[in-house]
């Protein structure tokens, strides 16, 4: 790792703070996506020398929120689709 703060490993116990690339990465979005929410002011950031920073906290709590709000999505549709007959097929070839 080189000391000049980036390619470092995340851990969630850090309190370090998240360049918008660095989280970015974390949350396998564009900088661009993730100005977006920052403006929107869904992750909470301060500004430093004209840089925004994230808290690791913050932007880990982001991504747990996002990732259930996934999942519960995918399991809704899952859910459709079998009440919709979606799975009769899978059923049939037993």
């Amino acid at each position: 790792m080189s000391d000049d703060g980036k390619n470092r490993p995340l851990s969630p116990l850090s309190k370090a703070d998240l360049t918008t690339e660095q989280a970015a990465d974390t949350l396998n979005v564009s900088v661009e996506y993730l100005a977006r929410l920052l403006d929107e002011g869904r992750i909470p950031f301060r500004e430093q020398g004209g840089h925004r920073l994230l808290g690791r906290e913050d932007l880990l709590a982001f991504k747990r929120e996002r990732d259930r709000d996934r999942q519960n999505a995918l399991d809704d549709l899952a859910q459709s689709s079998q009440d919709l007959g979606g799975y009769e097929e899978l059923s049939k070839g037993d």
